[in-house]
């Protein structure tokens, strides 16, 4: 078969689609010698971090944006080279105008939470993920919570969930003069709890910080370390820090590479995961391999995410109150093993499912 991948969210300071992205292609580099994969994006600049197979290449497709101009370009380009299949991790646009298409769908977030984003933003989400569901080839989500909350919007049986996998930096030892480096760099107190995630709303930074001013009424000697790039709406989370005069409590790194990640993983207390939706909860994992305890979510998907694993606390994301005594419980952990199954969680894993769906489908 001949199979096309937009791989434009796997860019520079790529976040979790971009990372899903480039390891999907890398997990099928491992495993697949006989597809032919091209690899779609329109920087003539852009690479991945690996070296590709003879069955792997990039094709460029030039524009000055990968916006809807380039997509009609690619499915132009897909139907005059009679592809197979297309996947697209991103944008639903891809199975609307090439409907040979398997494509992700992360979470359902601004339908179930539209005051997290631009009014027209939902709109136009709800509308493309609904025609989407209808004209896709197939559908692959991250969860079975995810996959039941489509199933309700799309009776259609093409759908299905592929667990992601853990990158290689979350299963990686590090030396002391590593931790010496990431403390000095970003300025680390001896005792934190440490989140790591864009900055928008649904990920629920506002209550978190809230719940940590009052943990900090008897464990003053604790600092809060957000971890992550600015997303949307995120101004209010530094309101919040400034009107709760925290600015010397909370630290904020920005967008960190994935390489410091273990360090400012390791040297925290434990870590937090609090939002009020997610598609699965990545983090969690990553914590997890790292034997750090978490607080998480009281949310379906977490629950679900979490129910094997040790060393986890639960608080209700509404609630700073119950954030506050889930991060006293935090106190009382030990970075034992969480149990976690590495192998469920491997990118490899995840490239053999996704090869049997593109061969099944």
């Amino acid at each position: 078969m001949k199979i096309g991948i937009d791989i434009t969210p796997a860019a520079k300071d790529k976040a979790g689609i971009g990372y899903l992205t480039s390891s999907m292609i890398l997990g099928l580099s491992k495993i697949d010698t006989t597809n032919l994969y091209e690899l779609f994006t329109n920087d003539p600049t852009q690479q991945l971090e690996f070296d590709l197979p003879s069955n792997f290449k990039i094709t460029v497709i030039k524009d000055s944006k990968a916006g809807t101009k380039w997509m009609f370009k690619g499915a132009k380009y897909l139907r005059a080279n009679n592809f197979d299949l297309f996947v697209s991790t991103s944008n639903f646009l891809w199975s609307i105008i090439y409907p040979k298409t398997l494509q992700f769908v992360h979470d359902i977030a601004p339908i179930k939470y539209p005051q997290y984003f631009t009014r027209k933003g939902s709109m136009l989400y709800s509308l493309q993920l609904r025609v989407a569901l209808q004209t896709a080839q197939y559908v692959v989500t991250i969860s079975q919570t995810v996959l039941n909350e489509l199933t309700k919007i799309n009776a259609k049986k093409n759908k299905d969930y592929i667990l992601l996998g853990l990158h290689s930096w979350a299963l990686s030892k590090k030396n002391p003069e590593y931790y010496q480096e990431i403390k000095t760099k970003y300025n680390l107190p001896d005792k934190y709890f440490v989140m790591v995630g864009t900055l928008e709303p649904r990920k629920n930074h506002i209550n978190v910080i809230k719940g940590f001013k009052l943990f900090l009424e008897d464990n003053s000697d604790f600092k809060l370390v957000i971890v992550g790039k600015k997303g949307w709406f995120y101004e209010e989370i530094f309101k919040a820090v400034k009107n709760l005069n925290l600015e010397s409590s909370v630290i904020f790194t920005g967008y960190a590479p994935e390489d410091d990640l273990p360090g400012l993983i390791d040297l925290s207390q434990a870590g937090l995961q609090l939002s009020f939706y997610e598609g699965f909860g990545l983090p969690i994992i990553e914590f997890s391999a790292r034997n750090k305890p978490v607080l998480v979510s009281n949310i379906p998907v977490f629950l679900e995410v979490t129910k094997t694993l040790q060393n986890i606390e639960y608080a209700d994301p509404l609630d700073p109150k119950s954030i506050e005594n889930g991060m006293l419980q935090l106190l009382n952990k030990q970075d034992l093993s969480n149990m976690l199954d590495t192998q469920k969680y491997s990118w490899e894993t995840f490239a053999k499912k996704l090869l049997d769906i593109i061969t099944r489908r």
